[in-house]
């Protein structure tokens, strides 16, 4: 999806995609974030989709990559990576600010686990 200058428009194609009953991957952060870095702000474009869309939100959790941060090198250096899939969160009617804070919340939870 290009967000280049339009998020706007990214979201509406977003919202499309979810209508049409296909899976959108989204970076809460805005981009891939590292446990190593400081915490970043959840962008609330996860909690407009969520509200507008009424889907659930699938939460899934990276480890193992061993070239983490590494864009171009990661995929040729051999790891044991996991994918770890988190209880979907549903948000029937509710307010964004609302939705947001509680993905928020989640995350910020999942990440000091760090299952």
């Amino acid at each position: 999806m290009d967000r280049t200058g339009r998020p706007e428009k990214a979201l509406r194609q977003a919202l499309l995609a979810l209508e049409r009953g296909e899976v959108v991957a989204l970076f809460p952060h805005g981009k891939i974030h590292l446990d190593s870095e400081p915490p970043l702000k959840i962008k609330g474009g996860v909690a407009r989709l969520a509200t507008w869309s009424q889907a659930e939100i699938y939460r899934v959790r990276i480890t193992g990559v061993k070239g983490e941060g590494k864009v171009a090198l990661a995929p040729f250096i051999p790891s044991q990576v996991q994918l770890i899939m988190h209880k979907p969160l549903s948000f029937e009617a509710t307010e964004m600010k609302a939705c947001l804070a509680e993905i928020t919340k989640a995350i910020l939870a999942e990440a000091k686990i760090k299952t």
